[in-house]
């Protein structure tokens, strides 16, 4: 007796369809036998990259080394208090407490902002004193998925497509941010700023425009203690949120922290909280 089995995953683990003999990549579908996709990348490719112009080839040409999984960045922010139209997400896949409400579509799929996207002016992105904001009126929550990275057949990765530098702007215009990272799932968004000028220029800067610290937040980093030590903290309040307000109802709350002294060594570090409390609480974590 002979027992056979149908696999139909097939190149590259993506599920082939027998009838039309092509392979379903999600957004679009590719015809091995042809090398090619059957409609364009609704992404534009990178003009550094010239052979990634072609909007209809599979990785460059080059399908022995590389693979061409979905980039998947952001997911926007469930605004409903009920969470009507919305749908729960794990944002850190080793943190099983990273819960967050997200947008959905009417099938109850998560709706998803690639960082490529933005980068090729289809979907806009900015960092304000109310968080990553998507399109002007979400607020993005950054996730590093693996599907983002283009792997060579050793496993190497070869291109992450996951971090983006996003422009600052209201309160936190004349900053640059280089996103990366979501605090391991507990706050909304995390990586870096940049400014043109010095420590003191960008400290001197961010107090100008009604930066604050909670209460003796920054005297415990002085002494190389708290989450962010020697650095003093700048936040912003955000649309829900007042100065020196604790409450579970103020989200969105970016923080700054720029160091003071060379010899600590410390990032410019940047996150924006899910809560504006001063214990970095997600928002769905008990």
């Amino acid at each position: 007796m002979v027992t056979t089995h149908s696999n139909v995953d097939k190149f590259t683990g993506k599920e082939h369809d027998s009838e039309s003999g092509l392979d379903n990549f999600g957004a679009r579908y590719n015809s091995s036998a042809m090398g090619r996709f059957m409609s364009p990348d609704p992404l534009a490719g990178h003009t550094e990259d010239p052979q990634t112009l072609n909007r209809y080839t599979y990785v460059r040409n080059n399908p022995l080394s590389l693979t061409d999984p979905t980039g998947l960045d952001f997911y926007l922010q469930c605004t409903d208090e009920k969470h009507n139209g919305c749908t729960q997400v794990q944002t850190d896949p080793n943190n099983n407490k990273s819960q967050q409400w997200v947008q959905a579509d009417q099938n109850g799929n998560a709706t998803i902002i690639t960082s490529d996207s933005i980068r090729a002016g289809d979907n806009t992105a900015t960092v304000s004193e109310n968080g990553v904001t998507i399109n002007g009126k979400s607020q993005g929550i950054y996730f590093d998925n693996p599907a983002s990275q283009t792997k060579d057949a050793n496993g190497n990765v070869v291109d992450d497509r996951n971090p983006i530098t996003l422009a600052g702007s209201g309160t936190l215009r004349d900053f640059s941010f280089t996103i990366n990272g979501n605090c391991n799932g507990t706050c909304l968004s995390s990586g870096t700023w940049s400014f043109p000028g010095s420590w003191e220029d960008a400290r001197e800067t961010l107090y100008s425009r009604h930066s604050f610290a909670y209460p003796f937040e920054d005297e415990r980093a002085d002494m190389g203690f708290g989450a962010h030590p020697y650095t003093t903290q700048h936040r912003f309040a955000g649309s829900s949120c007042s100065n020196w307000v604790y409450s579970n109802s103020c989200q969105n709350s970016p923080h700054l922290s720029v160091p003071y002294d060379p010899q600590w060594n410390v990032p410019q570090g940047f996150h924006v909280d899910a809560h504006g409390d001063m214990y970095h609480h997600n928002q769905d974590v008990p």
